[in-house]
């Protein structure tokens, strides 16, 4: 809520024989996930892409400008290969 200005946040914890998900949404202001990456190249985001790449993870970041921001990370409990998505909400 802090960093996105928001006034709603979201999150769900999903488990099943496969894999753990959480997903985080929010109403906040969004962003520019490449302006955001070349501009703060230190940003939380980036540990977190790493841990989840630690863990053979799937990492999807959706953000736009004014329409908020969902994050979703999928940890498998089996040996899958990890994948990695960036989009933009719409």
């Amino acid at each position: 809520m802090k960093h996105a200005n928001a006034a709603r946040v979201e999150l769900e914890l999903t488990c099943d024989d496969q894999e753990i998900a959480l997903s985080i949404y929010d109403t906040g202001v969004g962003f520019d996930l490449k302006d955001i990456q070349a501009r703060h190249p230190g940003l939380g985001l980036v540990n977190i892409r790493e841990r989840v790449r630690s863990v053979r993870g799937r990492l999807d970041i959706q953000s736009e400008l004014g329409r908020g921001t969902r994050i979703v990370v999928t940890i498998p409990f089996s040996g899958a290969p990890h994948e990695e998505t960036t989009n933009s909400l719409g």
